[in-house]
């Protein structure tokens, strides 16, 4: 069983394709690691300093407001009545009654329709 020249020269052809192929993709993958750390270095340069003494008084100042006392009014209004009122507002075709819980509708009716037996729809 031997090798023919046409086999070994596929072989040959595609080793080189796989190590050009390795090069290459080593070559771009050190090309974006040189980009990402010129992208990260350009980045860092634009955020500001920070100065160490205002960072010291800014605490300071967190420390003073944290000490405040907190007043808290005492002068609360009773809550609205807690009954139930409803409100109706109707046309010559629809009755809607509104409660004043969440403004729901409580009942709608349909002036003009009755149910199949007499009551109001």
């Amino acid at each position: 069983m031997g090798m023919d020249r046409n086999t070994v020269i596929g072989f040959v052809l595609i080793g080189i394709l796989l190590i050009g192929m390795f090069y290459f993709n080593s070559q771009s993958n050190q090309t974006y690691l040189k980009e990402k750390k010129r992208v990260e270095d350009s980045i860092a340069a634009t955020k500001p300093k920070e100065d160490p003494l205002s960072a010291r008084q800014d605490s300071m100042k967190a420390d003073s407001m944290r000490k405040a006392k907190v007043q808290v009014p005492t002068n609360f209004k009773a809550p609205p009545s807690a009954e139930e009122q409803l409100t109706v507002v109707e046309n010559d075709v629809l009755k809607i009654t509104f409660t004043n819980k969440g403004a729901q509708p409580r009942i709608v009716e349909l002036k003009q329709f009755k149910r199949f037996d007499g009551k109001p729809l």
